[in-house]
């Protein structure tokens, strides 16, 4: 398959909800700046950031090296990308050199990690797309592994074992096994909990359902920036003020509210589509 229709098939199904989600919360922004006289969290809404949040190439890669845009938890959008885009020269080159694309997966995570350590800051390598790299391409071989493997009970006995040595240290107040956490909790961690958590995948109704948390889950995440941006204007307008009943107040409304957006996304992108394809011609 061509690069092109490698990744437009991964555009298509995200861009429509999050450049609707960016738009909304440039409109939003620029009213915040005009009622109040600065930018919501310093980050300035202009036409060359409303144009690289857009095109999701604002942040890791060659057009801008800071993770700030347009609703900036998007940023991991474009993180993400980059990451598929290296997956696919490494799927590349496997099969024309013959060699097992997980070398090249261990590659981009050491590569990540030495970006961290190093505090690297170049395009398609700093601490933003960095933290992609060892997050993704982990990820990619724990599948493997899940996949691969003939007895996954092992895998999902080492990641309980591995989530307990973890957690052990804490309760027992030995604060000084966390002076890297910012490796660990991603690269030991997080997966191990993952893992544990594909344990009842083979059920065919467990899949469903965390197929829909996992759609959902990607409404929340672009939505709660616009959210917290409408929650900014109530408390600079002292309509209400940051405490534990704002607190659950906003996320029992990002839940509610990204909910709704996710029995609309196949709609909208639908709608997307078939416009663009009108206006090419298609």
């Amino acid at each position: 398959m061509p690069y092109w229709k490698y990744i437009v098939c991964i555009v298509k199904r995200i861009l429509p909800m999050v450049m609707l989600s960016i738009l909304i919360y440039a409109i939003l922004g620029i009213q915040y700046y005009l009622q109040f006289g600065s930018w919501y969290r310093a980050i300035a809404i202009d036409f060359w950031v409303v144009i690289t949040s857009l095109t999701l190439s604002f942040s890791g890669g060659a057009v801008g090296n800071v993770s700030l845009g347009i609703n900036n938890p998007i940023w991991f959008i474009c993180v993400l990308l980059i990451c598929h885009t290296f997956l696919y020269v490494i799927q590349k080159l496997s099969t024309k050199y013959q060699f097992y694309p997980v070398y090249g997966f261990i590659c981009m995570i050491f590569l990540g990690i030495s970006a961290v350590t190093y505090k690297i800051n170049l395009p398609f390598l700093n601490a933003s797309v960095a933290r992609g790299y060892y997050s993704f391409f982990l990820g990619s071989i724990i599948a493997i592994l899940l996949d691969k493997t003939k007895n996954r009970r092992v895998i999902y006995v080492f990641a309980l074992v591995t989530i307990l040595l973890y957690v052990l240290p804490k309760l027992l107040g030995w604060s000084f096994m966390y002076n890297n956490w910012r490796l660990s909790i991603p690269l030991v961690f997080f997966p191990a909990i993952l893992t544990l958590g594909t344990y009842s995948l083979q059920n065919i109704m467990i899949e469903k359902i965390s197929r829909f948390i996992g759609g959902w889950s990607f409404e929340i995440y672009i939505w709660h920036g616009v959210i917290l941006l409408v929650q900014g204007f109530l408390y600079k307008g002292g309509l209400i003020q940051y405490n534990f009943t704002s607190f659950i107040s906003f996320f029992i409304i990002v839940i509610i509210f990204s909910l709704l957006m996710y029995s609309l996304e196949k709609r909208l992108n639908s709608f997307f589509w078939k416009k663009v394809n009108s206006f090419i011609g298609r």
